[in-house]
């Protein structure tokens, strides 16, 4: 597997692609610093699974490189990895095709967890700052267009767990938050992944 981490801050790039070999040492991971430098590399290399792309690089349209990346890679995931929470650019980044919108203030090991899911063919999307969903195999325009796109098969405890997922908590903070276990919020985590 090959993955390529896109952003123009240098520890930003070095720090996901210790992260990146850690989760996945079998991968190669590449890191590039601008836009064009991604179409080389997506160019150069064949088999690119996963496209970590920051929206704000140098000398970068990064919805059109997005729309390009998913119109001549189809089957490469690009997941948008951005400072920026607002719903406008999410909802730019996913009816571009990316598979993803993953706000920077995540914490690493929930963003991990996210790209396990995304490379198993499932969607993230944050609709809000404080409203997340996690879709399996729909179109990205029908996704964002909606109010709601969490699946009816969660429940609002699962809910409040995703969103405090987004906000970076561990496990064990959402059990005490929630009131509730350590065990019942991993059995929450891995139903929300099955919904």
């Amino acid at each position: 597997m090959r993955i390529v981490v896109a952003d123009d801050h240098a520890l930003v790039r070095e720090g996901l692609t210790l992260k990146l070999e850690n989760k996945y040492p079998d991968a190669e991971v590449l890191d590039v610093g601008d836009g064009r430098s991604l179409l080389n590399e997506l160019q150069r290399k064949s088999g690119i699974s996963l496209v970590l792309m920051d929206l704000t690089m140098p000398n970068t349209r990064p919805f059109e490189l997005l729309k390009e990346i998913s119109q001549k890679w189809p089957l490469t995931k690009t997941v948008v990895l951005s400072a920026s929470e607002s719903q406008h650019d999410v909802d730019q980044a996913m009816d571009n095709g990316a598979r993803g919108y993953i706000p920077k203030t995540m914490k690493t090991q929930n963003m991990l967890s996210v790209l396990d899911q995304i490379l198993k063919g499932k969607v993230f999307i944050p609709e809000l700052a404080d409203d997340i969903s996690v879709a399996e195999n729909q179109p990205p325009k029908k996704r964002s267009k909606r109010k709601s796109s969490l699946p009816s098969a969660i429940t609002p405890r699962q809910k409040d767990v995703l969103k405090l997922m987004l906000k970076g908590s561990t496990n064990s903070t959402i059990a005490q938050e929630l009131n509730v276990s350590e065990c019942t919020v991993k059995i929450h985590v891995t139903n929300i992944f099955k919904a």
